[in-house]
């Protein structure tokens, strides 16, 4: 990355700081200690708003009298490919009233309040680095339709992701997409105009 899309991305970033900190303010001020399931339909109802605003889809599961749980997925999502489960959680170990003892607040780098370190900051980074990561891949024109396409293959997985990225852009097999990944150096960008190009036949 050169040094003026990384300056245009920690830019963009940084201004995008305040969707972070809204979100878990919102999160934290919307208590939900273990042990009292019927308070959690506020962080609840804000987890899900955020997942839309992140592009999933969610749902509330749960038996009768037992704790309801938030199951959210892609909207857009092909159908067989390869899928990666994200397992946390949303109540606290605070009784209600704790907010309003220890209240959100931000020091320097620092933030406080119940929750914010377990978990409920966590779900708020996992929702709000998705956001980011998309918004600003599509400021650097780097997506192709709702696909990411400039990445990197450097492990097992992002191959994989790489070899489909190119397959179903280029309209080749697998096999011819990662020849043609493995001939143009991992760019999944050059490997799709090459077959697109008739240079996977």
């Amino acid at each position: 990355m050169c040094a003026n899309t990384a300056s245009r991305v920690l830019d963009h970033v940084n201004s995008q700081q305040h969707v972070l900190t809204n979100l878990m303010k919102d999160l934290v001020e919307a208590e939900s200690p273990s042990a009292h399931p019927e308070t959690h339909d506020d962080v609840r109802r804000i987890l899900r708003l955020a997942l839309a605003s992140a592009g999933y889809e969610s749902r509330e599961t749960g038996g009768m009298d037992k704790p309801s749980h938030v199951f959210a997925r892609p909207a857009e999502r092909t159908r067989g490919r390869p899928s990666q489960l994200v397992v946390g959680h949303f109540d606290t170990v605070w009784p209600v009233g704790t907010v309003r003892d220890r209240p959100f607040r931000i020091d320097g780098n620092i933030i406080h309040g119940p929750g914010s370190f377990d978990m409920k900051g966590g779900l708020a980074q996992k929702m709000v680095l998705h956001l980011l990561s998309t918004s600003t891949m599509v400021k650097l024109g780097r997506v192709e339709g709702n696909l990411m396409t400039h990445l990197i293959p450097v492990s097992r997985k992002l191959r994989g992701r790489a070899i489909g990225l190119v397959a179903q852009l280029g309209c080749v097999d697998a096999s011819v997409a990662e020849r043609l990944l493995d001939e143009h150096r991992g760019s999944v960008q050059d490997a799709v105009a090459a077959a697109r190009g008739g240079r996977g036949d």
